[in-house]
């Protein structure tokens, strides 16, 4: 049996990409193309298949039993190629220069880089602060070598294995009725302003689960660009904020003080934790860099698993000594 469809990638892009944004309007923009030829483009393709592939639910398109079976497929091919292109520039050593990664948790990973650092100034470590889409794209399309990630990303083309899993505080002002209590609850958060950060990052949709899994609401979510917004708006008492249990140990011992007028206290419901996770292509394919680095993120996952606190440098080398003998020799062997 003959088969005269032609499609070309960017038929599959285009379809992917709607099926992604729910909207013409959104993957345009996504796309950096125009709303018509995406359009024309997607309408073609129907004709073509002889099916339709979206139905218009309000505003929003969505895929039809044809449009999933479809997009499943379509993503898979992609995946291929992107997988492909990676393995192809990683083969060439274009990763080998410099070690570049993305992150979602900043504070994680710029203590564990700035140790670094003082251990292999000589090192070129490069982070990308992006999306949780941004940073899928980027592990694709090798523009990153690996990620940490808010959640597990595992897929065909992808694995994720879990670094850290850790409460959260609630971060109040000082003069707050709230500051008064050694523990809270959700509850007691009710119906209070949230100081989250962008929506479209991942931690901001880890926060409106908090709320959503004990059956509250916050009165108004604030969205700030970087931590150093939020902790302000807590300082200026607009609202409440969330921060992980090593950073308030870290920050703790250090001996100025990192967040005056703020108080940080425990919460009482389990649903209030977050997890960071390594996440990176199948391949394995990494310069010896990256993997000596990737390795040394476990490791310094594994310290604040033990400790709930980043490491000073000290303790940090402390804790190698017997925990990766290997550290300062650039093999990236996992420790017992």
């Amino acid at each position: 049996m003959r088969c005269d469809l032609e499609m070309d990638l960017l038929q599959l892009k285009y379809v992917v990409a709607i099926a992604e944004s729910d909207s013409v309007t959104q993957a345009a923009e996504r796309l950096h193309v125009s709303q018509s030829a995406l359009s024309l483009s997607y309408k073609r393709l129907q004709e073509e298949l002889g099916v339709q592939l979206f139905r218009r639910q309000g505003r929003r398109l969505v895929l039809t039993d044809a449009g999933t079976f479809f997009y499943r497929n379509a993503s898979l091919i992609l995946g291929q190629l992107d997988k492909l292109a990676y393995d192809m520039s990683t083969i060439r050593g274009s990763a080998a220069s410099s070690i570049t990664y993305t992150s979602e948790a900043g504070d994680f990973t710029n203590e564990s880089r700035i140790l670094y650092y003082k251990c292999f100034p000589e090192r070129e470590v490069v982070e990308l602060r992006e999306t949780t889409r941004e940073t899928l794209e980027s592990l694709r399309r090798g523009r990153a070598s690996f990620a940490v990630t808010y959640e597990d990303n595992t897929d065909d083309f992808l694995s994720s294995e879990l670094l850290l899993e850790e409460p959260m505080y609630a971060f109040v002002n000082a003069s707050s009725h709230l500051a008064e209590y050694k523990e809270l609850s959700m509850e007691q958060l009710r119906s209070l302003p949230l100081i989250s950060q962008r929506e479209e990052y991942t931690v901001a949709q880890i926060m409106r689960r908090f709320y959503t899994h004990s059956s509250t609401i916050p009165g108004r979510t604030y969205y700030m660009g970087d931590p150093e917004s939020m902790t302000m708006q807590v300082y200026n008492d607009v609202g409440i904020a969330f921060i992980p249990e090593s950073v308030v140990h870290f920050w703790n011992k250090v001996s100025f003080p990192m967040a005056p007028g703020i108080r940080m206290i425990p919460m009482s419901n389990k649903i209030c934790q977050r997890r960071l996770y390594l996440t990176y292509p199948q391949t394995g394919l990494f310069s010896e860099e990256t993997a000596h680095y990737m390795e040394y993120i476990r490791q310094f996952a594994a310290y604040v698993r033990t400790y709930r606190s980043f490491p000073t440098l000290p303790e940090l080398l402390s804790y190698f000594e017997k925990a990766w003998k290997d550290f300062s020799a650039m093999k990236p062997v996992s420790a017992d």
